[in-house]
């Protein structure tokens, strides 16, 4: 998986994760919704599915 940076990886994760809250009328508190996008980031990488170079803060 490409993507061009860190910052728009975290806001597609984000925004698959809102959608799927609120395609299932969850209530999530800001904090939990933060933990869940860390989350689905942490998972993504340990799969392999992205390069960590590629998703690096710089």
């Amino acid at each position: 998986m490409d993507h061009p940076n860190f910052k728009a990886f975290i806001q597609d994760v984000g925004q698959g994760a809102r959608q799927m809250i609120e395609q299932r009328n969850l209530q999530v508190a800001p904090t939990d919704f933060a933990l869940l996008v860390l989350r689905a980031v942490r998972e993504i990488r340990s799969q392999g599915l992205i390069d960590d170079q590629e998703t690096s803060i710089q």
